[in-house]
């Protein structure tokens, strides 16, 4: 285990449209709640402004090859009580899974130009969660490194974000 920062910078694209849960019935105070789940878990940017925190990190190897980051959501990032980590193989730096865990619960597998699906659990009822990863490149290894992802987040049948996401694992 070694301790690490990352700087983190996330610039979403406003995309939003209600996401509707299929055909689930739900009443409208149910999907009030729903939206306000989702919307509380993505950060408030405009179009134009990237969100950059720093933040102390922990990064794992294992023997199997496998890398995990882990770190501590803060108020600033809208996900306090949540831990997230990225997890990659150095075979396969391109294939990486974004998990959280706490008050916002979710996993996006994200690949580039593949789409995989999960599911986001809010407090009334999970639902549908489809990434699509554009463009990922991962140069993360044990001596530093960035990760840059553009992806879209779907939920449900309606595309509500488009995220470029950039970590870069600072040492020392």
């Amino acid at each position: 285990m070694k301790h690490i920062h990352l700087r983190i910078t996330s610039k979403m694209e406003e995309d939003r449209v209600p996401p509707r849960c299929g055909n689930i019935q739900i009443s409208p105070a149910e999907e009030d709640t729903i939206l306000d789940s989702v919307e509380n878990a993505l950060p408030e940017e405009s179009e134009n402004t990237a969100e950059e925190l720093f933040t102390e990190a922990v990064m794992d190897t294992s023997p199997d090859g496998r890398i995990t980051l882990r770190y501590e959501e803060s108020e600033l990032s809208g996900m306090e009580g949540t831990t997230t980590e990225l997890i990659f193989t150095k075979d396969d730096p391109n294939l990486v899974t974004l998990r959280r865990t706490g008050t916002v619960r979710c996993a996006l597998v994200m690949e580039e130009h593949r789409q995989h699906s999960g599911v986001y659990e809010t407090p009334v009822m999970p639902l549908d969660l489809t990434v699509t990863t554009h463009s990922l490149t991962n140069t993360i290894t044990e001596d530093g490194g960035t990760l840059d992802a553009y992806y879209s987040l779907r939920f449900g049948t309606v595309t509500t974000t488009r995220t470029r996401l950039k970590v870069e694992v600072l040492m020392g």
